[in-house]
């Protein structure tokens, strides 16, 4: 889903880590009315593992870039203020999108 901001996370620390990555697009609205859910999945290529919450995606990815370049992965690496902040984005962002949803 586009427009939700657990996959903004997301797809802002795989662009800032430079990884390359496949976006595809769910089914959008009959999804979430669905599942009522609006969180990335992360496929890991060639193999059959999926990550479906955006805090445990940015964690696989830290301890993915750590083995690739410890410089580099230091911007995901949670610290308390990161982790606290993290905790009022998404009360935010829920609350946003229980607005939108109730006005739609």
């Amino acid at each position: 889903m586009p427009i939700s901001h657990y996959v903004e996370k997301v797809r802002w620390c795989l662009d800032r880590s430079g990884l390359d990555y496949e976006e595809e697009k769910d089914i959008g609205i009959f999804w979430i009315l669905v599942t009522g859910r609006m969180v990335p999945n992360l496929q890991i290529p060639h193999k059959d593992i999926y990550i479906a919450n955006s805090s445990d995606i940015i964690k696989y990815l830290y301890g993915h870039m750590l083995s690739l370049d410890e410089e580099k992965a230091k911007f995901l690496q949670a610290s308390p203020n990161a982790t606290e902040l993290e905790k009022k984005l998404d009360i935010l962002g829920h609350n946003l999108r229980r607005y939108m949803i109730y006005h739609v």
